[in-house]
């Protein structure tokens, strides 16, 4: 099949997801799998003599939700009417759900690496980067034959902040800080908290 047209499916619902009426933004905006099982004859889909031209008779539109929110979608196309009935459904529907678990994994899993590495309040690199930086610092400055120095910021009575103000006052001003050093430091790679 030419897969212009089905570009032009996805380009027609990008442009307008809210007010698309393909059976692609009906799924997504779902997030429950929709079947048209005869093309030709299902008044959802809008491009329908279009599709039974390609030879598209059959289509099952099949959300991956990840965290409760549509992550991405299997779609998939049939040469015969029918092709999706309930056991090649339920299927289907396992193996998305095994896609979800997946990505679901793998997204925790870039989360758990960043927070090793990274501070979650300010994005700036955690102690254990910092260590880990300062010690390949430290090691190009003695192969390198040249100094190096180490900074360290300290908020004086930030504890006075967030006594009075709260903590939400105190993590806007350690973000506003963050955002100044690494503006001012000419390479986040270079700051730390």
């Amino acid at each position: 099949a030419d897969s212009r047209l089905f570009q032009r499916i996805v380009d027609e619902y990008n442009a307008n997801p809210v007010q698309s009426q393909s059976l692609l933004a009906l799924a997504l905006r779902s997030a429950q799998p929709l079947v048209a099982n005869d093309v030709a004859n299902d008044l959802r889909v809008p491009n329908r003599v279009a599709l039974t031209r390609e030879g598209t008779y059959a289509l099952a539109l099949l959300p991956i939700l990840v965290d409760k929110r549509v992550a991405g979608a299997l779609i998939l196309r049939a040469r015969e009417k029918g092709m999706f009935d309930e056991d090649e459904l339920r299927l289907l529907l396992d193996v998305v759900a095994n896609l979800a678990f997946a990505l679901d994994l793998m997204d925790k899993r870039e989360r758990i690496d960043y927070l090793a590495y990274y501070d979650a309040l300010t994005g700036l690199a955690n102690r254990a980067l910092f260590l880990e930086r300062l010690a390949q610092y430290m090691r190009s400055a003695t192969s390198g034959g040249h100094g190096l120095a180490v900074f360290l910021v300290d908020l004086e009575r930030f504890k006075n902040i967030n006594d009075s103000l709260g903590r939400a006052a105190g993590d806007a001003l350690l973000k506003l800080v963050a955002e100044w050093l690494t503006r001012n430091a000419g390479d986040a790679n270079l700051v730390a908290r």
